[in-house]
């Protein structure tokens, strides 16, 4: 009676592993379904805000010189 009590045990045991590994569930998530919501309204204004910049070329700024007033000009610069 007792090695069918083990037996039984054992069975039981191994039985409900393998019923563990079948079960698929979804992949758990931590975030929920309004930050997943606001995740494509963020995804979507940002697709648009390229869309719309794709073909507008940026002009470049005027070169400037800061230093203008401290260098010598070019001409004055002698070889050494």
């Amino acid at each position: 009676m007792r090695t069918f009590a083990i037996a039984a045990v054992i069975l039981g045991l191994l039985s409900a592993t393998a019923y563990s590994q079948q079960e698929e569930q979804k992949p758990t998530s931590l975030r929920s379904e309004a930050q997943k919501k606001e995740d494509v309204e963020i995804e979507k204004t940002y697709r648009e805000m390229i869309n719309r910049t794709k073909g507008q070329v940026k002009s470049a700024p005027a070169k400037t010189d800061p230093w203008h007033s401290v260098r010598p000009s070019q001409g004055d610069t002698a070889k050494r």
